[in-house]
């Protein structure tokens, strides 16, 4: 049992030990790129999806976190108009904590609007951000009503 302590410190598994969720989640979804197409050439837009926080938390601290955030983003996935809506519930079935950056091309020629998911979760050692899921629009975004999640 020593040896799997030292190895989980070792890793980096003991920086949030006893980190608890002390409030409700925020939820937000930013704008990362967008254009309204008419142009040539492409743009990289790159994201960050994940946090080093979490992810080097405690499974028991990760868990806790899922079971608060899941209600929440699904009713904020409920809340977005058509096809977004669909995507975004989908796509939540399995919260990755892992932080990875992704790079998506966007063709200049045609609108095209990411976007990102983002959570803050109030801890008592503080508050803890983690960018989510994109999502790629040829059409703005829109909330069925300016409830705040």
């Amino acid at each position: 049992m020593v040896i799997l302590e030292e190895l989980r410190r070792a890793l980096g598994k003991d920086t949030y030990r006893g980190t608890k969720v002390t409030g409700p989640p925020e939820i937000s979804l930013k704008t990362v790129f967008s254009c309204e197409g008419g142009s040539n050439g492409t743009e990289d837009v790159s994201m960050t999806i994940g946090s080093k926080e979490a992810a080097e938390s405690s499974e028991e601290f990760q868990d806790e976190l899922s079971a608060k955030i899941e209600g929440p983003l699904k009713g904020f996935a409920l809340e977005l108009e058509g096809k977004a809506s669909k995507t975004l519930r989908s796509s939540l079935t399995r919260t990755q904590y892992k932080e990875v950056v992704t790079t998506t091309t966007v063709h200049l020629d045609k609108p095209c609007y990411v976007y990102q998911i983002t959570v803050k979760v109030p801890t008592r050692h503080g508050m803890i951000t983690i960018p989510l899921h994109k999502h790629i629009s040829p059409t703005p975004l829109t909330m069925k009503s300016s409830e705040c999640y």
